[in-house]
């Protein structure tokens, strides 16, 4: 499997510096991840950087690491031009990231890439895109805890309707002669939430991966969100307004408003979403669980 990064490092010196440091430590753990064969990343405004010379830029020398030179441009946009260079591959399920993001090695994490590769036929049949466990939305101890004797054998993924741009896991459509669903470039922000949406209109779907976690490395060192006196990030000014405009247009497929202002695309699952599909670790013993 081949892993996509977007990457930049904003415009101040000192956040520069700070984000390279990060995506230095990402590029390791990448290397050392088991299952992950070439890297691509989007290499944004490389060229006007203020933490090397010229000589001595910021690409990581490597024969797995290839980078796509690119001018600064928003995350939906990033996204799929790393898309259409993944579906050039012809690998069936791609790993995308931003810069500052890697997998947490517990659990099922150090071998979730194999995990997933062993698994190909089932989720190219039931899945479109396989998220993490985000430590801020995702309770995960107790739920550990309640099934820890199935885990050793298997992984448990569940239908979702929520990512976290951060990191995701996607479908090549293309080898099975379906249309790729592309980001809305209309978007500069929260193209990831309205990415969900556009996903299930198109009867696509999204699975949670319940033991795979996200360790966002730069979550305090935004290159997008400016931080308040207390650290805070805000995404956009007027949340309710991004939820109506997402609402209008995706209404058509089964979305619908919940009364707080924001929408329930929980509506444009299907029944039985609760349902979680159980993955065999051991590719000896592989079955074809039933949903």
């Amino acid at each position: 499997m081949d892993a996509f990064i977007i990457s930049y490092f904003g415009k101040k010196p000192e956040l520069r510096k700070t984000r390279y440091g990060l995506h230095y430590q990402q590029l390791i753990c990448l290397l050392e991840q088991p299952g992950i064969e070439d890297i691509h990343i989007l290499a944004m405004d490389y060229a006007n950087n203020s933490i090397t010379t010229p000589e001595n830029n910021l690409k990581f020398p490597h024969p797995r690491i290839h980078y796509h030179d690119s001018e600064v441009v928003p995350p939906s946009k990033a996204r799929n031009k790393l898309m259409k260079i993944f579906n050039a591959t012809n690998k069936p399920w791609g790993m995308f990231a931003d810069n500052d993001a890697v997998i947490d090695p517990r659990h099922d994490g150090r071998d979730i890439i194999n995990i997933i590769e062993r698994n190909t036929k089932i989720l190219n049949r039931e899945c479109d895109l396989l998220v993490p466990l985000c430590p801020m939305v995702h309770p995960f101890n107790g739920y550990l805890d309640k099934f820890k004797l199935r885990l050793d054998d298997e992984m448990p993924v569940e239908r979702n309707n929520w990512m976290k741009g951060s990191l995701f896991w996607l479908k090549n459509r293309s080898i099975s002669n379906q249309e790729p669903i592309y980001f809305n470039e209309d978007m500069a922000t929260m193209e990831d939430a309205e990415y969900v949406p556009r996903l299930l209109s198109n009867k696509a779907s999204v699975w949670l991966l319940r033991t795979v976690i996200l360790t966002d490395l730069g979550i305090h060192d935004s290159t997008l969100f400016p931080q308040d006196k207390k650290g805070n990030q805000s995404r956009v000014d007027d949340m309710d307004k991004v939820h109506l405009e997402m609402y209008e247009r995706f209404k058509s497929g089964g979305c619908k408003l919940a009364k707080s202002g924001r929408i329930d695309m929980k509506a444009m699952m299907p029944i039985n979403a609760d349902k979680t599909l159980w993955l065999d670790k051991n590719p000896s013993l592989l079955t074809i669980p039933q949903i």
